[in-house]
């Protein structure tokens, strides 16, 4: 993956092997020698596997737009997603090296959407009968246009809403990727063209799968190892204090401790439980700790959230007390009776996952946890390195990413994505309800209503300037 900056590390492209159907993590393809082509990505370059759950929402979006066809060679292809920006969760959808749309969530309507880019338009169009055709070509320029209803056809089986994304068929071969703006039926302006191409694409016959990219990535994931066991290594012979491994539960914090296991045995695992982890969390760290076989150190704040929200108010992304409160404090106490002459804790941050990470050192302090030293041996890792890693390990890990989260931290995070959230009402409707419905007596408080809530304004104390 291309890196602008080795601080911002703002990748624009991904590469990918189009003879092997696999994304590379550097530029040559361990399978057939080839070099990946550049797909250029508008976020900063996370990209992970699609895990089942959001494989299933993408087919469904996509079947249900696009007609039965498409959506049975959808569910053969390994789909990736690119993480980039937006008011929620919005991911880049890239199925056999290209970007054919994005999956959206939509907080106003708490449903997910998927728009097509005009590649997947193109790559759509031989298997979908769910498509306009122009019969008159429009006149000079064609992208922002408008198309009347009298220079369309479509079958009358198929129907179009306003809002939908059509793919429009042109008399010269060209394919359109339109926006129904007004009922078909009315006469004027009914389809807006938002891009036009004649690049022709399709899906391809390459049979592409998780095993196969790892094997073509292999070399790639033995150099990221081996310099993260070298960082290990050096920072424990620079520091010289008691090990500590910071278990979350998560992906990365997974990886680390898989890193610490092939370097040494001498550390201790910890999981600080905040009282508002998810509860698949709580089993996985109980499974992990049988499958290691030994101990996992839990941390806990005997603090009630609820009552500590009377005093403080909901957290909020610029107003993080919890994290405080349930999350440094145990351990500022744990490493002041049990290391009184500090530890190297070893954790799993990494640049690309925030804008606030970004800038981090590879090793830091916290004042909150006085005597502990920070180290993170896969600063510079991104999310598909993180992924092909673990599945390349085997490593068991928390089963919530198969159920579409992209985070597994605190459940009511205020940092986390608004999809998420709304996710808890299927899977943990009590703690959704009772958390929601506190929020909603807060604002109805302060005479603010229940829009505040709904359209997750909570999330802020003092609202940004832009979103």
């Amino acid at each position: 993956m291309q890196r602008k900056n080795r601080m911002q590390r703002q990748a624009t492209f991904v590469r990918w092997c189009h003879d092997c159907n696999v994304p590379l993590l550097r530029k040559k393809c361990d399978i057939c020698g080839g070099r990946g082509k550049a797909i250029s990505v508008t976020g900063n370059g996370e990209v992970r596997p699609a895990f089942e759950t959001e494989k299933l929402e993408i087919n469904k979006q996509v079947t249900n737009s696009y007609g039965s066809r498409t959506g049975k060679l959808m569910r053969k292809k390994t789909i990736y997603l690119a993480k980039t920006s937006g008011v929620d969760k919005v991911d880049e959808v890239i199925v056999d090296g290209v970007i054919i749309g994005n999956l959206e969530f939509d907080i106003l309507e708490k449903l997910y959407r998927f728009i097509p880019s005009i590649e997947g338009c193109v790559m759509f169009d031989k298997s979908s009968i769910r498509k306009i055709r122009v019969k008159k070509m429009p006149k000079g320029h064609l992208k922002g246009k408008y198309i009347d209803s009298d220079n369309i056809v479509t079958l009358s089986s198929e129907k179009f809403n306003i809002g939908d994304y059509a793919i429009l068929i042109f008399p010269n071969k060209m394919i359109g990727k339109g926006l129904i703006k007004r009922e078909l039926t009315e006469a004027k302006n009914v389809i807006k063209i938002i891009d036009i191409t004649r690049e022709e694409l399709a899906f391809s016959n390459q049979i592409s799968d998780i095993q196969k990219a790892i094997i073509a990535n292999k070399g790639a994931l033995n150099i990221i190892e081996k310099e993260a066991k070298e960082f290990i290594k050096a920072s424990m012979e620079k520091n010289k204090k008691p090990l500590t491994v910071a278990f979350s539960g998560g992906k990365d914090s997974l990886v680390v401790l898989e890193l610490m296991k092939e370097v040494t045995n001498n550390f201790e695992i910890i999981f600080i439980d905040t009282g508002l982890e998810f509860p698949e969390t709580i089993d996985y760290i109980t499974m992990m700790q049988k499958r290691l076989k030994r101990k996992i150190r839990l941390l806990k704040n005997d603090k009630d959230f609820y009552s500590e929200m009377d005093t403080f108010g909901p957290p909020a992304k610029d107003y993080r007390w919890c994290c405080k409160t349930h999350k440094l404090a145990p351990m500022a106490e744990y490493v002041s009776l049990n290391y009184p002459l500090g530890c190297l804790t070893f954790e799993g941050k990494r640049k690309s996952e925030s804008f606030s990470r970004a800038m981090s050192k590879r090793e830091d302090s916290n004042p909150f946890v006085p005597g502990q030293v920070s180290a993170y041996p896969i600063l510079e890792w991104r999310a598909l390195e993180v992924w092909f890693f673990i599945l390349s390990k085997k490593l068991r890990y928390n089963k919530l990413y198969d159920m579409g989260f992209e985070r597994v931290g605190c459940w009511m995070c205020p940092s986390g994505l608004d999809c998420e959230f709304q996710r808890m009402k299927d899977i943990h409707y009590d703690k959704y309800k009772k958390f929601n419905q506190y929020l909603i007596d807060w604002a109805e408080s302060r005479m603010l209503s229940k829009k505040y809530v709904r359209l997750g304004f909570w999330r802020w104390k003092d609202f940004p300037k832009k979103i």
